[in-house]
């Protein structure tokens, strides 16, 4: 039990410090209703038609967490995909009201 204690401290210092793209350029699209944080830790697309620059910044954003996401896991002896989770359920969290975010359902809701 001691041990998952810790694992689980270290993780969240980790999660905490990462440089994980939050905020940013993410914000006004996220305003927008374009975009949304999923459980997965990534960014979606909420609505069908996206401008191309907002894609292009949600590909960057997603690409550049994946290898974050790749090296906390690493660090941790853990798996990616509870590193995903772990991000997606802290960022789901800090978003701002109005914003949408996905449910574990895979449906959009506004927070």
């Amino acid at each position: 039990m001691r041990r998952v204690s810790s694992f689980l401290a270290m993780l969240a210092a980790l999660i905490l410090t990462a440089g994980v793209a939050l905020a940013g350029p993410l914000d006004g699209p996220k305003r927008e209703g374009l975009i949304g944080e999923r459980p997965d830790g990534y960014v979606g697309f909420v609505v069908d038609e996206i401008p191309a620059d907002v894609k292009k910044l949600v590909d960057r954003t997603n690409k550049e967490r994946r290898a974050e996401y790749e090296k906390v896991a690493k660090q941790t002896g853990t798996t990616l995909e509870a590193v995903e989770a772990i991000f997606g359920e802290k960022l789901i969290g800090r978003q701002a009201p109005g914003t949408y975010v996905m449910t574990s359902g895979g449906k959009w809701v506004q927070k």
